[in-house]
């Protein structure tokens, strides 16, 4: 009898060893400027780096470096993001394939990175 319950719990033992672990969310990189589903823009308040995240694939589908007044959007309706550089006067499609449906952020890292909230951490002299 003792044999007979071998296979039952080597299954047992398989079926839970393959279920799927919870997948971790990518955390933000720098400060979040934009989200939801629809249009999305960003102007730069000055030189640094913008990153468009895909919260439903949570994964990172763009980073562009950008100067000071450059605007990142993304445009469900015509399926990419687009960077307007202000000091060359041109704007670049940088990412194609947007999925109308998902979910997305914008985050925003400083060349001197002071996350926008900090004022608020700050003690006043």
């Amino acid at each position: 009898m003792k044999h007979s319950l071998l296979p039952l719990l080597l299954a047992t033992v398989s079926i839970a060893g393959c279920a799927s672990t919870p997948k971790q969310v990518i955390q933000p990189r720098g400060d979040v400027v934009a989200q939801g589903t629809g249009q999305l823009s960003f102007r730069a308040p000055g030189p640094g780096l913008v990153s468009v995240y895909d919260v439903n694939d949570n994964s990172v589908i763009s980073s562009s470096a950008v100067d000071s007044g450059s605007v990142v959007s993304l445009n469900p309706a015509a399926g990419n993001i687009t960077v307007t550089d202000v000091s060359h006067a041109g704007t670049q499609v940088v990412h194609t394939g947007i999925n109308k449906s998902h979910q997305y952020e914008m985050w925003f890292i400083s060349r001197t990175y002071t996350p926008l909230n900090a004022a608020a951490t700050q003690p006043l002299r």
